[in-house]
């Protein structure tokens, strides 16, 4: 497990305590009121690619033919918000998470990737 800036200070905070440093502590539990109004002004709320992505991956399944394999450039021709974008790598990262969700099934011919509905 990782050790966290709060582990850090709240042995810290002990190891003044013990040493009988009240200063110290009170600028330990400061910091560590600092950290807690940090994490929670943090937004846990998704960002707009995050939102789009989400929306492109809904609509893969809708767009492709079950038994039917698709290559990357293919996918990414057949959802219009995509239709204009250079590369595959956005598209790539949305079938993987489907591919490991059960939506998508993965086929590797020649080295060349392929994704079909799953059954």
């Amino acid at each position: 497990m990782k050790v966290t800036k709060k582990d850090n200070f709240e042995a810290l905070r002990t190891i003044a305590e013990t040493a009988n440093r009240p200063d110290l502590v009170e600028f330990i539990n400061h910091e560590l009121e600092l950290l807690a109004n940090k994490n929670a002004k943090r937004s846990d709320k998704p960002t707009a690619t995050q939102v789009e992505n989400a929306e492109i991956a809904e609509l893969i399944p809708t767009v492709l033919e079950s038994g039917k394999l698709y290559r990357l450039s293919e996918i990414k021709a057949l959802i219009p918000k995509l239709a204009d974008a250079s590369g595959t790598q956005r598209i790539a990262v949305i079938c993987r998470k489907l591919e490991a969700e059960g939506v998508l099934v993965k086929t590797v011919d020649k080295r060349v990737i392929y994704y079909s509905l799953a059954d």
